[in-house]
């Protein structure tokens, strides 16, 4: 089949995903039992590390927990991108004009060149990098050489071709990046357009025609080239809300029976 064809009943696919799902609700992830629950949660893990961990943690800002993803890479072999981090073990039913909301506490490290942190959503359910994958939408900050500076990006894959949404002005721009802490990111459909909000400011609207998934498994992750010592991100409130009156909440669905994340 060529490769127009295939986008073309890929996308047909996705619409007709999409219209099943008519219930608003909101998945809501807090980690508010204290650890990672592995009925909600798969660890995954890609590449050598010298140590490495997932875990929740208590927030430092105020009362609650967050997922902590650590990595150290020294010594580590040069020739590739490590990656650790957890993946939904229920595929969820995004709908039609979802929305994705999330808290990163960035830092920053000492130094974040070629750090990363993204929350991914993918079409496959995979033990480690989703991004290995065809189908995929990935959000987050990655540092910029050679300190403490990183930059948004977002980018997505359809049925594996890679596009760039935004990319925070770099390089031409923002090729040094900017301070980043701990900010809140916001992602919504409208239709064929992707609206990118930081801290509740419209940053860029992208054409993201191909870049919703239905049903979709969802990524925290670290990412590190080698030989950086031990450096962590935090992520908080992993929000997905489908529909436009969503009063209901519930937490993130359980395996086996994953009876949320088919909610209609």
């Amino acid at each position: 089949m060529a490769a127009g064809a295939r986008r073309l009943v890929f996308c047909t696919a996705l619409l007709a995903g999409a219209a099943e799902v008519t219930s608003a609700v909101t998945l809501s992830e807090n980690f508010a039992s204290g650890h990672l629950d592995t009925s909600r949660w798969e660890r995954t893990l890609d590449g050598d590390f010298r140590t490495q961990s997932a875990e929740v943690v208590a927030t430092d800002a105020h009362a609650g927990f967050r997922l902590r993803l650590a990595a150290d890479t020294v010594g580590a072999r040069d020739d590739t991108t490590k990656h650790i981090g957890v993946r939904s073990r229920c595929a969820i039913a995004l709908g039609s004009g979802p929305s994705l909301r999330f808290t990163i506490d960035w830092g920053p490290p000492a130094n974040g060149s070629y750090l990363e942190a993204a929350v991914v959503l993918a079409s496959q359910a995979v033990a480690n990098d989703p991004t290995t994958t065809r189908d995929w939408l990935s959000v987050g900050y990655v540092g910029v050489p050679p300190g403490r500076n990183a930059r948004l990006i977002v980018i997505a894959s359809a049925d594996g071709v890679v596009r760039t949404l935004y990319a925070d002005g770099w390089p031409d721009e923002n090729r040094l990046g900017r301070p980043i802490r701990r900010a809140e990111i916001d992602l919504r459909w409208r239709g064929s357009r992707l609206e990118i909000r930081e801290n509740g400011q419209l940053v860029h609207t992208a054409s993201a025609d191909g870049a919703l998934f239905n049903p979709a498994y969802v990524y925290l992750q670290l990412a590190s080239h080698s030989n950086y010592p031990a450096r962590a991100v935090h992520f908080e409130n992993v929000r997905i809300t489908r529909g436009d009156d969503a009063a209901t909440e519930v937490s993130f669905p359980s395996a086996p029976d994953c009876d949320e994340a088919r909610a209609k």
